[in-house]
């Protein structure tokens, strides 16, 4: 039921869109959003791939092992889905609608269709970013806190050392 929500949501949102929309804008630019989202496609991989060498990290583990990775790998995986869509929808726009369609209604609802589907993309986009963030903060501070440890450990053992010193000289005496 959810899903079928956010379904008319978009549909919804997509025609007030193509009410609103100037098909000058998008009938020119084809070129430009397919560019924009092969560049969001780009940086959702990237996003894959900087989480993949992650996954060695301890506190990554946990997120694993609490399924929250799985939710970022699914808005990863959505983000890049619209993309492509978007791509879709741009090269039947200028292979198709716009050569064979000649209903303007039929023509805004493609393009913002297009431009629709790249609006969700820059989302899954933003929210990646912001979980990318949340995990890389934990692995810093965790290093942070690993670093401390050595430190305090590294003090203790020459204190240590310099009391088992003192004690071995008294005892000398």
């Amino acid at each position: 039921m959810k899903k079928i929500g956010k379904f008319i949501l978009i549909l919804t949102a997509n025609e007030i869109m193509s009410i609103l929309l100037k098909i000058d804008f998008v009938k020119s630019n084809h070129f430009n959003l397919i560019t924009v989202n092969s560049v969001f496609i780009g940086f959702l991989f990237t996003s894959l791939s900087i989480l993949m060498g992650f996954l060695n990290e301890s506190i990554v583990q946990l997120f694993e092992e609490a399924n929250a990775l799985k939710k970022v790998y699914d808005n990863i995986q959505k983000g890049i889905l619209f993309s492509l869509g978007s791509i879709c929808i741009s090269i039947v726009n200028l292979t198709i609608i716009e050569k064979y369609v000649s209903n303007t209604t039929v023509i805004k609802s493609f393009y913002s269709l297009e431009l629709s589907l790249l609006l969700i993309t820059l989302y899954f986009l933003f929210i990646t970013i912001q979980d990318l963030k949340v995990i890389v903060d934990s692995i810093r501070i965790e290093k942070l806190k690993i670093k401390k440890n050595n430190e305090a450990n590294k003090e203790l053992e020459s204190l240590l050392a310099d009391q088992l010193k003192k004690s071995d000289s008294n005892n000398k005496k």
